[in-house]
């Protein structure tokens, strides 16, 4: 076929012996994803659903690669994170009062660092590691433990996969040259001033922390995924902000819960192992296509395939609840996040307005009243 080559959303389309770089990429995305499963559904250690997952937001993310720098940064951060809730956990767990202070301070400290341009891996594994792991800790410490380190195995595994994916299916199918990124470079960001920076990890941390707070007095283990969305929606510090990215994460899992219904019931008409490596990456192929198409909803496929992966997971671990029951909780869990996070902001917004405004009627009285 003629060699020809036009704009797409990976920021060129070249073709060699009729492939573009869209599809050498929806092939990758679907052939590193099903490798995921393959490993992590047949040797099935603690968590290891979450292995795929990790895989198919690796290769999705960025049609740039995923560079051996990318997959260092993912695993220091992964280290890091879950270490951190670990000495966490183990020295202040049983201090219930000083624990909460310190989590009210850990959690500024993050959302501080995360407006100075910080790694968003390392947001992410920091908030984990300090929101989550000590959760797992009030349960059983002895169980906690072992769990974190076979996320941390299961994050390690993931990058291997992606960087193996990336040397099986090279860009080099699609064009003899792919040296550089074409697409977009990233918009060079102003850096916030101190006390915006201080304002901003406030504002962040008076909205998440009431709930951190509340799920850890009470024990609430089953608002987990609550918590989580909220801490990681909470980053943008404005109730608009908090708004669209609820409304997008809800569309995500309402998209994803639906196709994982269907996959699994199709998994209980054929409950085979190679009926669901086949399942997974005929499903890949689909959403990958869909992810690098250059439509609006491109993002949410993505995120909707991320979503059904988890959800089939959860229900395929033992004892694990139907697929429907987990897409209803977590759409419920969502919803619960987007009222609160937004509520939550607007009055902190609100809070933070009327004392500005005083403090300006303060300054301006002398001026108008002042000696002439």
């Amino acid at each position: 076929m003629p060699t020809e080559s036009g704009p797409t959303k990976s920021g060129v389309t070249c073709k060699r012996n009729g492939w573009e770089l869209t599809d050498v990429h929806t092939l990758r995305l679907a052939i590193g994803s099903t490798l995921a499963v393959v490993i992590a559904f047949g040797v099935a250690w603690p968590v290891s659903f979450l292995t795929p997952v990790f895989v198919w937001n690796f290769l999705r993310s960025s049609s740039a690669g995923f560079s051996l720098a990318a997959g260092l940064d993912v695993i220091r951060s992964l280290v890091v994170g879950c270490l951190t809730g670990v000495v966490y956990s183990l020295t202040l767990l049983r201090y219930p009062t000083l624990f909460l202070l310190v989590m009210w301070l850990l959690l500024f400290l993050i959302f501080y660092a995360n407006t100075g341009g910080i790694s968003p891996n390392l947001f992410l594994w920091m908030m984990v590691g300090v929101l989550v792991v000590p959760l797992l800790g009030l349960q059983s410490l002895g169980l906690s433990l072992p769990i974190v380190g076979y996320l941390m195995a299961g994050g390690i595994t993931a990058v291997v996969l992606t960087w193996l994916a990336q040397v099986l299916i090279p860009d080099s199918l699609a064009s003899h040259q792919a040296s550089s990124p074409v697409g977009q470079p990233a918009p060079i960001q102003a850096k916030m001033s101190s006390p915006r920076r201080v304002r901003s990890a406030c504002l962040s941390t008076v909205v998440v922390g009431p709930l951190v707070t509340l799920v850890y007095t009470f024990n609430l283990t089953d608002e987990l995924l609550m918590m989580v969305f909220v801490a990681m929606m909470a980053q943008a510090a404005s109730s608009a902000a908090g708004a669209k990215a609820s409304a997008a994460m809800l569309i995500g899992n309402v998209l994803g819960g639906v196709a994982a219904i269907v996959f699994y019931y199709l998994l209980l008409a054929a409950h085979t192992y190679g009926f669901l490596i086949v399942l997974t990456f005929l499903g890949s192929l689909v959403f990958a296509r869909a992810n690098f198409s250059s439509g609006k909803m491109a993002p949410f496929y993505g995120m909707a395939f991320s979503n059904l992966l988890l959800l089939i997971g959860q229900s395929t671990a033992p004892g694990g609840d139907t697929a429907g029951l987990k897409f209803v909780v977590r759409v419920v869990q969502v919803l619960l996040a987007a009222v609160y996070l937004i509520l939550a902001f607007k009055m902190a917004e609100r809070f933070q307005k009327k004392p500005s405004r005083d403090g300006e009627a303060a300054v301006s009285q002398p001026v108008v009243s002042g000696p002439t």
